[in-house]
């Protein structure tokens, strides 16, 4: 059974239908005037429909260094446990915090 929910992507919100152990993902890159950026999302649902899960990225470098940052959540695929969106007529998985991880470039090198 496909899961259909809203999210926040470029400025508007979309709506995404994900079939199970589907994965759709999401990124965006530019440069800047010290380096680069990139910022990205994945959605995926599980093979037997009742979770789902999303990973957040952030990456870049400038004049600092490289820094990556991520994220993790997870939600019910059941559309009754969805919340609505942020000022918007739409649901949105219940997200619940999962793992955070980043990588300093400089301050690994420096033994932190």
């Amino acid at each position: 059974m496909n899961v259909r929910f809203w999210e926040f992507i470029n400025g508007s919100h979309v709506k995404l239908t994900l079939r199970p152990k589907q994965r759709l993902a999401w990124d965006q890159f530019e440069r800047t005037d010290e380096g680069w950026s990139q910022c990205g999302e994945t959605w995926e649902l599980s093979a037997d429909g009742l979770a789902l899960e999303r990973e957040s990225f952030s990456d870049g470098q400038d004049c600092d260094g490289r820094l990556s940052r991520g994220h993790s959540a997870i939600a019910s695929a059941d559309p009754f446990t969805f919340v609505d969106c942020y000022q918007f007529a739409g649901k949105r998985p219940d997200w619940q915090d999962g793992d955070d991880w980043q990588r300093d470039q400089f301050a690994e090198a420096a033994g932190y």
